[in-house]
């Protein structure tokens, strides 16, 4: 299997039958030894593609070996693609948690001068 998930612990590979959230805590990188039969990338592509869709906060660093493959390469520019894509939705979570607290704080603060002008 060509995909490890490296913790300051241990390096272990990664699970295609369980969740990647569940296989992440903890975890500082990937590392994806590109291998053209291995079917643990295509569904580590299919994970991370969720994530993006989905917004999950993840810090992740995604190294790619592509070993001279062209599908190698392809997923080398997928994955920086899909964290770029992830570092995105982070900001927009961000922004639209700032709004929603400066719009409660202004709807504090014309309740009272309302209130202050009865």
């Amino acid at each position: 299997m060509c995909v490890k998930i490296v913790t300051p612990e241990e390096e272990k590979h990664y699970d295609m039958d369980r969740p990647l959230e569940e296989q992440l805590e903890g975890c500082k990188k990937i590392i994806i030894d590109y291998e053209p039969k291995d079917l643990s990338v295509l569904k580590l592509m299919r994970e991370l593609e969720r994530f993006v869709k989905s917004g999950i906060d993840s810090e992740l660093v995604i190294q790619v070996v592509h070993n001279n493959h062209l599908n190698g390469a392809k997923i080398k520019k997928i994955t920086q693609k899909s964290i770029s894509d992830i570092s995105i939705n982070e900001l927009i979570k961000a922004f639209v948690v700032n709004h929603k607290e400066t719009d409660k704080k202004l709807e504090e603060l014309a309740n009272y001068c309302i209130s202050a002008v009865k």
